[in-house]
């Protein structure tokens, strides 16, 4: 008897030592990962944000403004929930998720006549060296010297703010890039992605994304 209100005990014990784990699987805030990861770059320095503040420098002059308006729940310390503003707002925005536990996409809008839109060409060099010249991101808010060496620093390539023949800005960056600045000016900048354009040739030009 004395052996079977043992076996009671210690089977009770284990089921009371497994509710505490699954209540402290609760408790302690964690949550299940959902796929695939959204992952966030900073849009001044171009490494993830909780890499930033390793630049003291950079990190208080133009790293921390960024985050402040698009990620800062990665510093909660600096920006808590209901400081107001825009930090307050973007953090709303990364709240919506619809029933997958993914972010709504919103339908992509139409270009009007008339309206700025962003290009990226291919430029051959002598000496057959390839650069993708991206023209018209300063008319969506971008300073083109920032998102120059965010390029630079992405790509692992020379980047720099040029004028074409027409003397528009431009930024030219090295080698074919034209997708995966696309991507990065969407993601990024928040360029409408229905004004980003590729030119296939001097003459044909394409949806980034159809």
């Amino acid at each position: 008897m004395s052996d079977l209100s043992d076996i009671e005990s210690l089977d009770g014990g284990s089921a009371a030592h497994s509710d505490v784990e699954e209540q402290g699987a609760v408790d302690d805030g964690t949550a299940a990962v959902s796929y695939p990861l959204h992952v966030v770059y900073c849009g001044n320095c171009g490494l993830p944000p909780e890499y930033c503040e390793f630049d003291a420098k950079e990190f208080e002059a133009r790293c921390k403004p960024w985050i402040a308006s698009n990620c800062p729940w990665v510093y909660p310390d600096l920006f808590p929930k209901g400081s107001g503003g825009a930090v307050e707002e973007n953090m709303k925005q990364l709240d919506i998720q619809d029933a997958d536990g993914e972010e709504p996409k919103e339908k992509p809008g139409k270009k009007k006549k008339g309206d700025p839109e962003v290009l990226l060409a291919l430029s051959t060099k002598k000496g057959r060296k390839s650069a993708t010249v991206i023209t018209g991101a300063d008319l969506f808010g971008i300073k083109l010297d920032e998102a120059a060496k965010m390029f630079k620093k992405r790509f692992a390539c020379g980047c720099a703010v040029t004028k074409n023949a027409q003397q528009q800005d431009t930024i030219e960056v090295q080698g074919d890039q034209r997708r995966e600045a696309a991507e990065l000016l969407r993601d990024q900048y928040n360029v409408p992605e229905y004004v980003i354009f590729i030119m296939e040739d001097k003459k044909s030009k394409v949806r980034a994304f159809p």
